[in-house]
């Protein structure tokens, strides 16, 4: 609104850079806003993992007077902190309108049921259900009460009895044999997605109480053919949030398009755009994987988690050439598999 203003009656060169201007207060504005959010979660959350990390490699304390040690870690910071950076960034890109209401972007950001497990929602994604003030309706309680129960049935008869199995050989693995070890890891993976997307199945049950929409977290994982279609099926709206605020925004950097045009340049006809494209992959892949470690935890085996599957989703689209040659020689058609 005061961008149109501000440009009316001008002509087409000053209203160019009154536009210009407008973003680049935009631009710092976002920018301060995301690092204070940033900030405040980097130092609540993660300030003791890198401090001490820093502590082991120089031989001495490292910043050790200002450790988080006595501060209350707010419930659901990760959640409304990645939905905070969401909705100003949209604000910014002008795909939404900035809402002028504090009392609906304070329950966009804190609606109770998504502060401790999510999902991580979008402005978009809830508007139109969220703000509506709907009358509670006998159809809307009987499917959120349906959810409800299915999740608890999920998360108490499933993955807490499993539950009992894998802390028993977890514990005490050298007393067991090979299968029973095979067994109590399957019975894991079961178990947390049972309890997880049960969580989300009674997350979900109690906003269709009031008739409000929440996005799905889950969408069958493990019928995934590669791993790249697991994470569109695990924690969906984690992953929507990576790819929309860190590999996009990489992906079309001024980095990357300097990557594009020097591999072009050096690099002729179908390899130099492989080359290209396998450079900007690893350039927007490596800091969503990064990302989706440390968010499981400030410990280095969810690091390294997060490496493990950047390094099999950007080995399989570097393959993927190879992969469509066999294919082609097979005479097998790849939407078959």
């Amino acid at each position: 609104m005061q961008e149109a203003k501000a440009v009316e009656g001008l002509e087409r060169k000053q209203k160019k850079a009154v536009k210009m201007e407008y973003q680049k207060k935009g631009r710092r504005v976002l920018a301060l806003g995301i690092f204070i959010l940033l900030g405040i979660l980097g130092y609540l959350k993660y300030f003791d993992f890198f401090t001490t990390n820093l502590s082991y490699l120089f031989g001495h304390p490292v910043l050790e007077g200002w450790r988080p040690e006595n501060l209350l870690m707010p419930i659901g910071i990760s959640f409304y902190t990645l939905q905070a950076i969401g909705y100003m960034t949209d604000v910014y890109w002008g795909t939404i309108q900035a809402e002028t209401e504090i009392w609906r972007t304070a329950l966009f950001l804190g609606f109770f049921p998504v502060i401790v497990e999510g999902p991580i929602c979008r402005w978009e994604d809830v508007e139109d259900t969220l703000f509506k003030n709907e009358s509670v309706k006998a159809e809307n309680v009987f499917k959120g009460c349906y959810r409800i129960i299915w999740g608890l049935f999920k998360k108490m008869i499933i993955a807490d009895r499993l539950a009992v199995l894998v802390d028993k050989v977890y514990v005490g693995y050298e007393s067991y044999s090979g299968a029973v070890i095979v067994a109590a890891a399957i019975s894991y993976t079961i178990q947390l997605y049972m309890e997880f997307s049960g969580c989300m199945d009674m997350v979900i049950g109690s906003a269709g109480l009031f008739g409000i929409r929440l996005p799905e977290n889950f969408s069958q994982p493990f019928f995934a053919k590669t791993c790249t279609d697991f994470w569109k099926r695990w924690h969906i709206t984690l992953g929507v949030w990576f790819k929309n605020y860190i590999f996009y925004p990489v992906s079309i950097s001024k980095t990357a398009r300097k990557w594009n045009k020097f591999t072009r340049k050096h690099f002729k006809g179908d390899f130099g755009k492989y080359v290209a494209r396998m450079g900007i992959a690893a350039m927007a892949l490596f800091p969503v994987w990064i990302s989706n470690g440390l968010w499981h935890g400030p410990k280095w085996n969810y690091i390294f988690y997060g490496l493990y599957y950047f390094g099999l989703i950007f080995m399989g689209l570097a393959l993927e050439p190879v992969r469509d040659r066999i294919l082609a020689v097979l005479h097998i058609n790849p939407e078959c598999m």
